[in-house]
Protein backbone atom coordinates (compact mmCIF):
# COMPACT_ATOMS: atom_id res chain seq x y z
CA UNK A 1 0.00 0.00 0.00
CA UNK A 2 3.29 2.24 0.07
CA UNK A 3 1.88 4.06 4.04
CA UNK A 4 3.31 3.00 7.33
CA UNK A 5 2.02 0.07 9.32
CA UNK A 6 1.56 2.55 12.44
CA UNK A 7 1.96 -0.54 14.99
CA UNK A 8 5.18 -1.51 13.70
CA UNK A 9 6.07 2.03 13.54
CA UNK A 10 4.90 3.32 16.91
CA UNK A 11 6.82 0.18 18.64
CA UNK A 12 10.00 1.01 16.44
CA UNK A 13 10.12 4.69 17.19
CA UNK A 14 9.28 6.90 20.09
CA UNK A 15 9.76 10.18 21.87
CA UNK A 16 11.01 11.63 25.10
CA UNK A 17 10.58 14.42 27.43
CA UNK A 18 7.23 15.39 28.74
CA UNK A 19 5.11 18.49 29.15
CA UNK A 20 5.02 18.86 33.15
CA UNK A 21 6.23 15.54 32.49
CA UNK A 22 2.93 14.10 30.68
CA UNK A 23 2.37 13.46 27.38
CA UNK A 24 1.36 16.66 25.86
CA UNK A 25 -0.22 15.72 22.94
CA UNK A 26 -0.30 14.55 19.35
CA UNK A 27 1.14 15.86 15.76
CA UNK A 28 -0.37 14.59 12.79
CA UNK A 29 2.41 14.84 9.96
CA UNK A 30 3.59 13.27 6.60
CA UNK A 31 6.84 12.57 5.69
CA UNK A 32 6.77 11.22 2.19
CA UNK A 33 10.50 10.39 1.31
CA UNK A 34 10.45 6.63 0.39
CA UNK A 35 12.04 6.54 -3.18
CA UNK A 36 14.64 8.54 -1.89
CA UNK A 37 15.49 6.74 0.87
CA UNK A 38 15.37 2.96 -0.70
CA UNK A 39 17.45 4.21 -3.44
CA UNK A 40 20.34 5.29 -0.81
CA UNK A 41 20.35 2.75 1.71
CA UNK A 42 21.78 -0.45 2.11
CA UNK A 43 19.52 -1.39 4.71
CA UNK A 44 16.84 -3.79 4.11
CA UNK A 45 13.39 -3.16 3.57
CA UNK A 46 10.45 -5.18 5.19
CA UNK A 47 7.71 -4.86 2.39
CA UNK A 48 8.59 -4.48 -1.27
CA UNK A 49 5.67 -2.30 -2.30
CA UNK A 50 6.88 0.89 -4.48
CA UNK A 51 5.89 4.43 -3.39
CA UNK A 52 3.60 7.01 -5.43
CA UNK A 53 6.86 9.68 -4.89
CA UNK A 54 8.44 12.14 -6.86
CA UNK A 55 11.93 10.41 -7.28
CA UNK A 56 14.76 13.20 -6.12
CA UNK A 57 12.63 14.43 -3.13
CA UNK A 58 11.76 14.19 0.61
CA UNK A 59 8.32 16.23 1.76
CA UNK A 60 7.13 16.79 4.84
CA UNK A 61 4.24 18.54 6.09
CA UNK A 62 2.61 19.40 9.33
CA UNK A 63 -1.06 19.54 9.43
CA UNK A 64 -3.28 19.15 13.59
CA UNK A 65 -2.04 19.71 16.76
CA UNK A 66 -3.92 17.98 19.43
CA UNK A 67 -3.14 18.90 22.78
CA UNK A 68 -3.95 16.60 25.92
CA UNK A 69 -5.57 18.27 29.06
CA UNK A 70 -5.64 21.88 29.84
CA UNK A 71 -2.08 22.18 31.11
CA UNK A 72 -1.25 23.90 27.39
CA UNK A 73 -3.96 26.18 27.40
CA UNK A 74 -3.74 27.71 30.73
CA UNK A 75 -0.14 28.20 30.41
CA UNK A 76 -0.27 32.37 30.74
CA UNK A 77 3.02 32.56 29.95
CA UNK A 78 2.76 31.54 25.73
CA UNK A 79 0.14 33.27 23.42
CA UNK A 80 1.53 31.63 19.90
CA UNK A 81 2.66 28.39 19.02
CA UNK A 82 4.30 26.91 16.33
CA UNK A 83 6.60 24.21 15.23
CA UNK A 84 10.20 24.21 14.17
CA UNK A 85 11.89 21.22 12.11
CA UNK A 86 15.03 19.81 12.78
CA UNK A 87 15.36 18.08 9.19
CA UNK A 88 18.76 16.87 9.46
CA UNK A 89 20.44 19.78 8.27
CA UNK A 90 19.03 19.44 5.10
CA UNK A 91 17.12 23.20 4.80
CA UNK A 92 17.80 26.64 5.99
CA UNK A 93 16.26 26.51 9.72
CA UNK A 94 13.80 29.50 8.16
CA UNK A 95 12.38 27.47 6.12
CA UNK A 96 12.05 24.66 9.14
CA UNK A 97 9.16 26.98 10.96
CA UNK A 98 5.58 26.86 10.27
CA UNK A 99 3.21 30.25 10.64
CA UNK A 100 2.38 31.13 14.57
CA UNK A 101 -1.30 30.14 15.22
CA UNK A 102 -3.13 31.29 18.75
CA UNK A 103 -2.68 28.68 21.12
CA UNK A 104 -6.24 29.65 21.88
CA UNK A 105 -7.52 28.93 18.85
CA UNK A 106 -10.37 25.80 18.55
CA UNK A 107 -8.62 23.94 15.88
CA UNK A 108 -4.71 24.16 15.52
CA UNK A 109 -3.76 23.03 11.73
CA UNK A 110 -0.34 24.37 10.44
CA UNK A 111 -1.34 23.47 6.81
CA UNK A 112 2.80 23.68 6.70
CA UNK A 113 4.88 21.66 4.11
CA UNK A 114 8.30 22.09 2.83
CA UNK A 115 9.85 19.69 0.26
CA UNK A 116 13.90 19.23 -0.36
CA UNK A 117 15.48 18.81 -3.23
CA UNK A 118 17.77 15.59 -3.14
CA UNK A 119 19.35 15.33 -6.47
CA UNK A 120 22.09 12.65 -7.38
CA UNK A 121 25.22 14.55 -5.93
CA UNK A 122 23.69 17.01 -4.29
CA UNK A 123 24.88 17.85 -0.91
CA UNK A 124 21.74 17.21 0.86
CA UNK A 125 21.31 13.71 -0.73
CA UNK A 126 24.76 12.81 0.88
CA UNK A 127 23.90 14.28 4.59
CA UNK A 128 20.83 11.90 4.13
CA UNK A 129 23.02 9.34 3.53
CA UNK A 130 25.41 9.82 6.31
CA UNK A 131 22.44 10.46 8.62
CA UNK A 132 21.23 6.59 7.49
CA UNK A 133 24.00 5.33 7.80
CA UNK A 134 25.23 6.57 11.05
CA UNK A 135 25.89 4.35 14.17
CA UNK A 136 24.04 6.84 16.18
CA UNK A 137 20.09 6.19 15.41
CA UNK A 138 19.41 10.14 16.71
CA UNK A 139 21.13 10.87 13.46
CA UNK A 140 18.43 9.60 11.59
CA UNK A 141 15.66 11.69 13.35
CA UNK A 142 13.69 14.43 12.34
CA UNK A 143 12.30 16.65 15.24
CA UNK A 144 8.97 18.47 15.91
CA UNK A 145 9.56 21.19 18.53
CA UNK A 146 6.11 22.75 19.39
CA UNK A 147 7.83 26.50 20.37
CA UNK A 148 5.44 29.84 21.89
CA UNK A 149 7.47 32.82 22.75
CA UNK A 150 7.34 34.22 26.76
CA UNK A 151 4.88 36.90 27.06
CA UNK A 152 6.78 38.85 29.71
CA UNK A 153 10.46 38.37 27.84
CA UNK A 154 9.97 37.63 24.65
CA UNK A 155 12.20 34.55 24.74
CA UNK A 156 11.34 31.48 22.24
CA UNK A 157 10.78 28.47 24.73
CA UNK A 158 10.04 24.84 23.75
CA UNK A 159 6.73 23.30 25.15
CA UNK A 160 7.13 19.71 23.49
CA UNK A 161 8.58 17.30 21.01
CA UNK A 162 8.48 14.74 19.17
CA UNK A 163 9.77 12.88 16.21
CA UNK A 164 9.88 10.58 12.92
CA UNK A 165 12.83 7.93 12.15
CA UNK A 166 13.72 7.72 8.73
CA UNK A 167 15.46 4.54 9.25
CA UNK A 168 11.73 2.69 10.29
CA UNK A 169 10.53 4.01 7.48
CA UNK A 170 13.10 2.51 5.24
CA UNK A 171 12.39 -0.85 7.07
CA UNK A 172 8.46 -0.38 6.69
CA UNK A 173 9.36 0.66 3.03
CA UNK A 174 6.39 3.40 3.20
CA UNK A 175 5.63 6.96 3.75
CA UNK A 176 3.85 8.24 6.65
CA UNK A 177 0.83 9.76 6.11
CA UNK A 178 -1.16 11.96 8.12
CA UNK A 179 0.18 10.10 11.18
CA UNK A 180 -0.17 11.22 14.65
CA UNK A 181 3.45 11.63 16.18
CA UNK A 182 3.34 12.08 19.90
CA UNK A 183 4.40 14.94 22.03
CA UNK A 184 6.20 15.27 24.73
CA UNK A 185 7.05 18.33 26.64
CA UNK A 186 10.41 20.17 27.17
CA UNK A 187 9.28 21.43 30.69
CA UNK A 188 7.87 24.16 29.47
Amino acid sequence: SGHVNTSTYAAASGYAGGYAGARAGTLTVSLHAMSVLSGISHYPTYHRQPTEVHRDELRVEVGELLMNGPAFRRDADANDVWIELDLLGLARNAELRTRALPKSAARLDFDYAHTVDLRPGSRALATLRDALRSPNEADSQVYFALKTRDVHTAAERELAHGFVNLRVLLYENADLVRYPVPLEGGGG
